[in-house]
């Protein structure tokens, strides 16, 4: 038991200071009081001090959760729901993970890889290539239903309080836990199980939970690999790892309130995916799932493209760009990569074409123009993916020209040939009206002093002059406030 006063030392003017700088430095999105980071930072050293007094004098109370539901681009309809602290609270949470995440660090094993300094999924994956390579050849991936969702408060405080006896500490985040969230349409949700997916304690608290599952797989002798809610049972005999998977699912009903989701046993010969990698004991590729994901997230991307300044836009393609590197660049060779490469430079050619038809773009001079923040590789590599994507571009020029010829005219004229493939045609059709479909939006403005008018044919909102939002009008299904002082302009 930790008997020291962790709460004095977690609202230290040091301390607090440090996670500020840590929540300013990832410029995340602000909560449901609608204030960011430069909000807070106008005046930070008032903001701070205040927030330490009202720490210090138990008047501090976390603001609701802000729900926000993002696609899983797992081919489903379903979303993921994010709880958004706001900035206030995440300097907080920070504050208090800084002090608290090493005592239980001290207690992590070997096994678990997700949120924790020094270990990634790179390394999780490489681990269970390493039990490959002595002989486990039957293995069997699973992951727990709705873990996040499910996560019995209860448990986790008893499990919080065997490490942690400060009970100003447990008050925090027996708070962060239990507050409620707040959505557009639905309004306040109380919660009554489950750890919000956006908060920044939530990581430490999901391995804490999980902790008691790590260490029977440990005593079993099992060989056992997590990442999250996600993890890996491997065996020398099927037999056995059936007898093993059926155990992790009576411990994690029975002493976690968890439900194990689908948990295929598979020979390593016939092959396997894992945290988004296929791996046949021989070689690794992108898994099929994760292609199909990489798809959908890329093609919603550049739907933003319309309501993004150009700039942000590169910016956000440059993140994306530095996640597969960062993360398959260490894993495949580079002809696996090829893949990812080939997917950029379709999308970015179909938007050079959008861009030029619109008169965004005046000439291909542009274009090229507009590519030179783009990041792919070195500068040899970034010079011949920016002349690939021009190439494509010119090509799907020349197409839509053939195509939208006049009849009549002897150009854009040809033979009916049916298609090859008729599951292939209607796929086509399918994703043509999936994405015009998500084309429809919502626009949300939750600034304070926001401008909402139109220009263009376009929705803007702007604050202080500055552009926050631009929405096609076209796309635009509804309009939702949820702050004061927002001013509507239906001129234009």
């Amino acid at each position: 038991m930790i008997q020291l006063l962790l709460f004095q030392l977690i609202c230290t003017e040091s301390n607090l200071r440090d996670a500020w700088l840590k929540v300013k430095a990832k410029g995340s999105q602000g909560g449901i009081d609608g204030l960011g980071v430069n909000d807070f930072g106008k005046d930070e050293k008032h903001n701070l001090e205040a927030l330490r007094e009202e720490l210090l004098e138990s008047r501090y109370i976390p603001e609701p959760y802000k729900r926000i539901n993002i696609p899983k681009f797992d081919g489903t309809d379903e979303k993921r729901p994010l709880g958004l602290p706001s900035v206030r609270d995440k300097i907080v949470q920070e504050a208090v993970r800084a002090v608290i995440e090493p005592l239980f660090e001290a207690d992590f094993l070997n096994s678990s890889y997700a949120y924790r300094h020094g270990k990634s999924s790179y390394q999780a994956i490489r681990r269970v290539m390493d039990y490959v390579s002595q002989g486990y050849s039957w293995i069997a991936c699973c992951d727990i239903e709705r873990y996040f969702d499910t996560v019995n408060h209860a448990i986790l405080l008893d499990l919080v309080r065997r490490k942690i006896s400060d009970e100003a500490v447990l008050h925090l985040i027996k708070l962060w836990i239990k507050m409620g969230v707040v959505e557009s349409c639905s309004g306040w949700r109380d919660t009554l199980c489950g750890i919000s997916q956006g908060a920044v304690t939530s990581p430490l608290l999901a391995n804490v939970y999980l902790h008691p599952l790590d260490k029977e797989m440990a005593t079993c002798g099992y060989a056992y690999v997590r990442y999250a809610d996600d993890f890996c049972l491997l065996s020398r005999d099927r037999s056995e790892l059936e007898r093993a998977v059926n155990l992790t699912k009576s411990f994690l009903r029975q002493q976690l309130k968890l439900t194990l989701g689908e948990c295929e046993i598979a020979s390593v010969t016939h092959g396997f995916s894992f945290l988004g990698v296929y791996y046949d004991g021989h070689s690794l590729d992108i898994s099929e799932a994760k292609k199909s994901k990489h798809r959908e997230e890329l093609a919603y991307t550049f739907r933003t493209a319309k309501s993004t300044p150009w700039p942000q836009f590169v910016i956000k393609l440059n993140e994306t760009i530095a996640g597969w590197q960062n993360y398959y660049g260490r894993l495949l060779d580079a002809p696996r990569l090829d893949y990812l490469r080939q997917l950029l430079v379709d999308n970015l050619a179909g938007l050079i074409q959008e861009k030029l038809k619109s008169h965004e773009l005046h000439n291909y001079k542009d274009a090229d123009s507009s590519l030179a923040g783009l990041v792919w590789g070195e500068g040899a590599e970034n010079k011949k993916l920016v002349k690939d994507v021009l190439a494509q571009a010119r090509k799907l020029g020349v197409v839509q020209t053939f195509r939208s010829a006049p009849a009549g005219t002897g150009k854009g004229r040809m033979q009916y040939a049916p298609t090859s493939d008729v599951s292939q045609a209607i796929a086509g059709k399918k994703r043509k009206y999936q994405r015009l479909q998500a084309r429809e939006c919502d626009l949300m403005v939750s600034t304070h002093g926001a401008f909402i008018g139109k220009s263009s044919r376009q929705v803007v909102v702007k604050c202080q002059g500055k552009l926050l939002q631009r929405i096609a009008e076209v796309n635009l299904k509804q309009i939702i406030i949820i702050s004061a002082g927002v001013t509507i302009s239906v001129e234009g």
